[in-house]
C-alpha cells in the first residue's frame, strides 16, 4: 500500500481493514516523517471532534429578512429622493426657459416690422446676456445654486441619519 494523507485520515477515522491498519502502523513507527504527520492529523482530528457547532438564534431568519427589507426600502427611498431633487432642478430650468421665451415673444409681438422685431429681439438677448454674465448676475446665479445645493445636502444628510437610526432598531 502506498502511504498518503488520505490513508492516514482513514486510519484515524477507523475506516481501514485490519491488514491495512497494520501496514499504516508499521509505516508510522518506522518513519519519523509519517509519525509526525500522523500525530499532527490525529491532533487536528481531536480538535475538530471537540469543537461544538455554533448555534443560531431562533429569530435569525426573521432578522436577516428584516435587514434585507430595510435595505430595499432604503434603496427605494434614495431613488425617490434623487427623483425629487432632479425634478426640482428640472422645474427651475423650465421656468427660466419659459420666462426667456415669454419675454422674447413679447418683444417680437410688440414690434410692428420684421426688422424692428429682429432688432428688438437682439437687443433683448444682448441685455439678458449682459445681465446674466455681469458681476452681479453671476453672483446671484452662483448664490442661488449654492443655496439649492445646501438645501439638498441638508435633506440628504437628514435622510441618511434617519435611515441609519431605522436600521439600528
Amino acid at each position: 500500500m502506498i502511504m498518503n494523507d488520505e490513508i492516514l485520515n482513514r486510519f484515524i477515522d477507523g475506516d481501514l481493514s485490519a491488514t491495512e491498519r497494520d501496514e499504516v502502523l508499521r509505516a508510522v513507527t518506522s518513519s519519523p516523517e509519517w509519525k509526525k504527520k500522523y500525530e499532527t492529523l490525529k491532533k487536528a482530528h481531536e480538535l475538530l471532534i471537540a469543537m461544538k457547532p455554533e448555534e443560531v438564534s431562533n429569530n435569525f431568519a426573521s432578522l436577516v429578512m428584516s435587514k434585507l427589507n430595510a435595505q430595499k426600502l432604503r434603496a427605494r427611498q434614495q431613488k425617490n429622493f434623487l427623483t425629487i431633487i432632479i425634478s426640482f432642478f428640472g422645474i427651475i430650468i423650465l421656468s427660466i426657459t419659459g420666462f426667456v421665451f415669454y419675454n422674447i415673444l413679447l418683444s417680437v409681438s410688440q414690434a410692428t416690422e420684421t426688422s424692428s422685431s429682429i432688432t428688438s429681439l437682439s437687443s433683448y438677448v444682448k441685455d439678458l446676456t449682459n445681465l446674466l454674465f455681469s458681476k452681479n448676475g453671476t453672483t446671484i446665479i452662483g448664490s442661488a445654486l449654492s443655496l439649492i445645493m445646501l438645501v439638498s445636502g441638508y435633506f440628504l444628510f437628514e435622510y441618511q441619519k434617519k435611515m441609519k437610526s431605522n436600521l439600528g432598531r
